[in-house]
């Protein structure tokens, strides 16, 4: 089961972030880099970003990063990967540098 953590407006609710170490960290960027060809797709200086993890009333929970400048129309865009319940799980300890810089 994927971790609750706090009701949003409208029926959402906000899941803990995945961090670095998680799991789920390489995966959910996998899935960007598979979806666009690469998890960054620089343009304008802007990047994917992920944003959070969230549901929607009974719908699965789901990953949403936002990039703001994605070609061909330049504008800015959502995609969402699926979420998976081992998503949280450590697959490494956190480093000094995990725990200093957001994720």
């Amino acid at each position: 089961m994927v971790p609750q953590r706090y009701g949003c407006h409208n029926g959402t609710t906000a899941h803990p972030p995945v961090r670095r170490w998680h799991s789920g960290w390489d995966r959910m960027w996998g899935e960007i880099a598979k979806a666009y060809g690469d998890a960054a797709c620089v343009h304008d200086g802007e990047a994917w970003q992920y944003m959070g993890t969230f549901s929607e009333g009974d719908e699965p929970a789901v990953h949403e990063f936002r990039h703001r400048s994605l070609p061909p129309s330049g504008g800015r865009m959502l995609h969402h990967v699926q979420a998976d319940a081992s998503d949280w799980e450590n697959a490494r300890e956190p480093t000094a540098d995990d725990l200093w810089v957001s994720a």
